[in-house]
């Protein structure tokens, strides 16, 4: 796949939009992108075509104005295909087509028509009034490479900390959601590999069945929804604090859904969402992700089936908004496995020689190192077989 023929412009942007009134660039640019976001929002709930025509013309038009708002000497959303990140999104393709091979076949192979429709279909990417195919800000946000981001527009920092030392992060990174999902991926990779065997319990193969410190899938849960339900728009940055016995991952944005509602729903909560739509939607035709707000439970139901608890006997999860910072917590509790090593004479990991070997795993990953970006079944195998 090449894309690199696509356009990519350089001039210095105007700022007149909606009959030449004059605006601050930024201001315009929120404007905009605000009538883009209502009109996506009305054309998701309409059932009627004709109107869904008409939402589309407006959108079209809109994203045309937008294109032609700048920052940094670039113009704004007329990033053209050539700010792809290929490789991840030739990762991404190839898992969309394990569930429908059919239809993303020809996207994992690079076929640049494709891809070209499937952008423009999916709202990442549109025709603008220069003749060629730039990146909608949800393209640009979603797999654009790193030098392409504009920190003056999009928010996108991850800070990787130590519970113990908070001034001392162990990693700073930047980059679209495909790119984070990558490189958070093999920085958390060691915490979810540490397990134990129950002797008593079996699986159908008669072997033991596995405990985690910290089960798969709710940590590889925990982290796509850290990724796709953030604000990016402010002016802040995520987080993951690795502790000794919790991993907390902290967002800019408060959660839209209630938290009440997160900790003890039993059924999809299908909400509507207002934040980040279309990542949602094209993170999920990966396997990424649940689509219907079941997130947090499949991470409950994960955290049960490993018998994470608290040292209350609750379940090992916290949730809270922070109303005040304007941000949205999840902790995962570490479960302790020291109990089950013991009877192999191996070394508990909660004591200080298995932090130190934690610590040093992790200094070993490159942040920048190449990691294949695989679905969730075929990820979380490998993480079960390492």
């Amino acid at each position: 796949m090449s894309l690199s023929s696509a356009p990519f412009r350089t001039t210095k942007a105007r700022t007149r939009v909606g009959g030449g009134i004059c605006l601050n660039n930024d201001r315009a640019i929120q404007i905009t992108e605000k009538k883009i976001s209502e009109l996506q929002e009305a054309r998701a709930y309409s059932a009627n075509a004709e109107e869904k025509f008409e939402l589309d013309m407006k959108i079209q038009a809109l994203q045309r104005d937008l294109s032609e708002l700048g920052q940094d000497g670039l113009f704004y959303g007329e990033l053209g295909l050539n700010a792809i990140d290929e490789a991840l999104l030739r990762s991404y393709f190839a898992s969309c087509a394990k569930s429908n091979p059919l239809f993303f076949q020809p996207h994992a192979d690079g076929d640049e028509a494709a891809i070209t429709q499937f952008l423009i279909a999916r709202g990442l990417a549109f025709l603008s009034s220069k003749g060629g195919v730039a990146l909608t800000p949800e393209g640009i946000l979603f797999c654009a490479r790193p030098e392409f981001i504009s920190s003056k527009r999009f928010h996108v920092h991850v800070q990787m900390q130590s519970g113990g030392d908070r001034l001392d992060p162990l990693a700073k990174i930047w980059g679209s959601v495909l790119h984070l999902r990558q490189q958070l991926l093999e920085w958390i990779k060691p915490v979810m590999q540490r397990a134990a065997g129950i002797r008593d319990i079996r699986s159908a193969s008669g072997t033991e069945e596995a405990v985690y410190e910290y089960p798969p899938t709710a940590i590889v849960e925990a982290l796509t929804n850290f990724l796709i339900h953030r604000d990016y728009s402010e002016d802040d940055h995520g987080r993951l604090y690795i502790h000794t016995d919790r991993i907390e991952f902290v967002n800019p944005g408060v959660s839209l859904i209630p938290v009440e509602a997160l900790r003890n729903s039993t059924e999809d909560l299908e909400p509507k969402y207002c934040r980040n739509a279309r990542i949602i939607e094209v993170m999920n035709e990966a396997g990424y992700n649940q689509k219907k707000g079941s997130g947090i439970r499949v991470i409950r139901e994960a955290l049960e089936a490993n018998g994470t608890k608290r040292e209350d006997g609750s379940l090992g999860l916290k949730l809270w908004n922070d109303e005040e910072k304007e941000r949205f917590h999840l902790t995962i509790y570490r479960r302790d496995l020291s109990r089950l090593s013991e009877k192999k004479g191996s070394t508990g990991p909660g004591d200080s020689t298995a932090r130190d070997e934690f610590r040093a795993d992790i200094s070993r990953i490159d942040k920048y190192a190449p990691a294949e970006l695989i679905g969730r079944e075929d990820e979380l195998k490998l993480l079960n077989d390492a």
